[in-house]
């Protein structure tokens, strides 16, 4: 018998407890390797000078005694009484799985633990009820009712306009949270507290957007890239806006200031010519500091 063609050929490989220590015996698929393999470890048990004989060890599975048992008989029984015992393991190990699990049963101290009964959740699910709890306050417009009505002194805090270059980000997230904290403070003193939200729809980093963002940029005008950034800038606010209401924060929403709008823009000429009247704005040199490294 080839060496090589018993090694590829072998399928079952049982383990029998000898003395404390295991045995591997190789079981081959083919009938005339099994029945030569089957009777080789056979005599190899029942000679006297080997220290393996039948009261020495013991088969630990019914699988291994039946397949002991198979080297005495016949190729066609020894097949027969492994795929019968094979037929046998896989009907139990299906029993077993189909088993339904016993249920536990009740403790008769459940009854007498006294429980609060409550339609309070236990977890958060901030996904659900964060939406429910603003639209509540925007239903009954607790924000607008606050900072109008209430006896105090009026509170504004102004906002340092976010550019409407983009998404948020941490940083805008901080930034809103913490004026919302002031505001809400604010509030709850009774003070009205307003607070205006704007953006920066002008400058190099809207029209960076734009120029990375369209195909033929380079071939557009500066007016046609100011109108183009214009656009894109109040979509942006849109965007943020929405963002910033789901964060939670209280604001005057519907009423923000954008540095594009002409009332803004007038408004600022007047607040320069004001200025140069009062002799703010003049002429002259600034240093400017500049490092070598």
């Amino acid at each position: 018998m080839n060496e090589k063609r018993m090694e590829y050929d072998m399928k079952l490989v049982p383990f029998c407890f000898v003395n404390g220590a295991f045995n591997r015996h190789l079981i081959s698929t083919s009938t005339s390797t099994f029945i030569h393999s089957s009777r080789r470890f056979a005599s190899t048990c029942s000679s006297s000078s080997s220290p393996l004989s039948h009261s020495s060890f013991t088969i630990r599975s019914n699988v291994y005694t039946k397949l002991y048992m198979c080297t005495t008989s016949s190729s066609s029984q020894s097949i027969a009484s492994v795929s019968q015992v094979d037929n046998e393991s896989e009907s139990k190990i299906k029993s077993k799985k189909s088993k339904p699990k016993p249920k536990e049963k009740d403790s008769p101290y459940r009854q007498t633990v006294n429980l609060p009964q409550t339609t309070f959740e236990q977890r958060a699910n901030a996904v659900q009820r964060e939406p429910e709890i603003q639209n509540l306050w925007k239903s009954s417009q607790v924000y607008e009712q606050l900072s109008r009505k209430n006896p105090g002194e009026k509170f504004i805090l102004h906002d340092g306009p976010p550019y409407a270059n983009g998404g948020l980000h941490m940083g805008h997230a901080l930034n809103k949270v913490l004026k919302d904290f002031i505001n809400r403070y604010q509030l709850l003193k009774g003070r009205r507290a307003t607070f205006v939200p704007g953006w920066d729809c002008h400058g190099l980093p809207i029209e960076l957007k734009v120029l990375q963002s369209k195909k033929n940029s380079k071939s557009l005008s500066p007016l046609e890239l100011r109108k183009v950034a214009g656009e894109f800038a109040k979509e942006t606010v849109e965007d943020q806006k929405s963002a910033f209401q789901r964060l939670g924060v209280w604001a005057d929403w519907d009423t923000p200031y954008l540095t594009l709008q002409k009332e803004y823009e007038a408004a600022q000429i007047g607040v320069f010519g004001d200025m140069l009247l009062r002799g703010h704005i003049y002429r002259g040199l600034k240093p400017v500091h500049w490092s070598p490294s």
